[in-house]
């Protein structure tokens, strides 16, 4: 039985799926913790710590783990469905996710239902994505059956729309705005604090140079 996993452990096995997705297409392709750990610039404890906890074991003892297998059972666990791609919808500006989430390998995982924005005033469709005014954001998550949302607009509209993506029947959220979103148990709230993030850069900055010692 898989044991329990936590926030760090997932974050790398997306890491790990990342960049096996990039070796999948050669010949026979296997790859040892050793050699994940260092294109990741982590430890090797911890590689081979998280994919034990997922049950995976070395099927060459001289080249390591199949690609292919290790794919495929981290799949198992990441995935929210193996037979379909998830649907999401992206309310206010895409550009934080749509290039990524149009990668090849990645579009195979999630679709995106729709873009939602104030400057929409009637349905668009551009590059396979269709673009969508808000007032038909409600209407698209039932019909598509979308589980995440994606919030990037301001302050004053993320809990509106967060309203609106519950009472849809949405799952889980992801909150790019710099509001803290209340939500009930049940749903999965990600909250990028933007801020945050800038001043643990600036922070590390700092620590690494050598001139402010």
């Amino acid at each position: 039985m898989m044991k329990e996993l936590s926030e760090k452990n997932i974050e790398r096995l997306s890491l790990y799926r990342q960049i096996l997705a990039k070796y999948s297409y050669t010949f026979s392709p296997h790859i040892n913790s050793a050699d994940l750990a260092r294109i990741l610039n982590l430890s090797e404890e911890n590689v081979r710590r998280d994919l034990m906890l997922i049950g995976c074991k070395s099927t060459n003892t001289r080249k390591g783990f199949s690609v292919i297998d290790l794919i495929n059972k981290i799949s198992e666990v990441l995935d929210y469905r193996s037979d379909v791609p998830v649907n999401i919808v992206i309310v206010g500006n895409d550009n934080c996710l749509r290039e990524a989430l149009l990668d090849d390998y990645i579009s195979q995982k999630i679709h995106i239902s729709g873009i939602f924005d104030f400057c929409y005033q009637e349905t668009e469709k551009g590059e396979g994505i269709i673009y969508y005014p808000l007032d038909k954001l409600n209407k698209v998550v039932l019909e598509e059956k979308a589980v995440l949302g994606v919030i990037n607009v301001s302050a004053e509209y993320a809990e509106q729309i967060s309203e609106i993506l519950i009472n849809s029947g949405i799952k889980g959220i992801i909150n790019f705005s710099p509001v803290k979103l209340d939500a009930p148990p049940h749903i999965y709230v990600e909250q990028i604090n933007q801020v945050t993030i800038l001043e643990k850069a600036i922070f590390n900055i700092k620590k690494n140079d050598s001139s402010l010692a």
